[in-house]
């Protein structure tokens, strides 16, 4: 593996590890209900660590820590998302995640891409129930939210995807994907930050909503892309770098689906 690559993969990490310190320093100033502030603020210092556990190695020798490291950082997150939806939302949507998580992590013994993928999936649905269930006057702040936390799902399932269709792994998307998290967790700490001033979490009634054009576009994603990367082995060898992009706009046309 060419010395730049890796180099470039160690900043991208470590970049992404420092802006996931300031985020926790800076978007949780202000007041907000306590499990929801700490279910945050665990999710962001994760992901900070989830970085630093990636910095040192290269990117042949980082996938040995992919199994432990997103495991760990989609737990995070898949908790503290229900934590910003009060009353019977959060406790469904909190409950189906843990269930979903705890498969997903017995899958990751034998595919690891593949439990990383459908987790990345997981995502997708409740960054969409997040913007289903939240309360006009919170709009502005889970709009930042859900570009953060969206953006980083939809990276993630066009990484993992592209890794389990082209049967090799994404050297420059994987190299990148620290500076692309690094980006995205500042819309999110300021959508955090602005929840927190507001001091209250989002609101739903009673009765669950629970309505999902994710799985539909995630479910229409795959599909085209296997049937692509189909063709492409068939016809033509490798057209990795032909494909990429098709890969990233399907990934950018989920998350705008939503």
């Amino acid at each position: 593996m060419p010395f730049a690559a890796l180099s470039l993969a160690a900043v991208s990490y470590a970049t992404a590890a420092l802006a996931g310190i300031a985020c926790l320093i800076w978007a949780l100033r202000g007041k907000a209900a306590p499990a929801t502030t700490a279910r945050v603020r665990t999710a962001l210092f994760v992901t900070a660590l989830w970085a630093i556990l990636l910095v040192p190695f290269g990117h042949d020798a980082a996938w040995r820590w992919l199994p432990f490291a997103e495991l760990l950082r989609y737990l995070a997150w898949l908790l503290a998302m229900p934590a910003l939806i009060t009353a019977a939302g959060g406790q469904w949507l909190g409950r189906i995640n843990l269930a979903y998580w705890a498969v997903c992590a017995l899958l990751a013994l034998a595919s690891p891409v593949l439990a990383t993928l459908l987790l990345a999936v997981l995502g997708l649905v409740n960054v969409e129930q997040l913007l289903r269930n939240a309360q006009p006057a919170e709009k502005r702040g889970i709009n930042l939210c859900v570009l953060g936390l969206g953006g980083m799902f939809a990276y993630d399932l066009f990484l993992y995807s592209e890794l389990i269709l082209l049967d090799q792994p994404p050297l420059q998307p994987w190299s990148l994907r620290g500076f692309v998290h690094a980006l995205l967790l500042l819309p999110l700490a300021l959508g955090i930050a602005r929840l927190s001033r507001a001091g209250v979490s989002l609101f739903v009634s009673r009765q669950a909503m629970f309505y999902s054009t994710a799985f539909v576009a995630v479910g229409l994603y795959l599909v085209a892309m296997a049937m692509t990367a189909h063709y492409v082995r068939a016809s033509a060898g490798a057209w990795g770098e032909w494909l990429q992009p098709l890969l990233i706009l399907g990934a950018g046309l989920v998350l705008i689906a939503l």
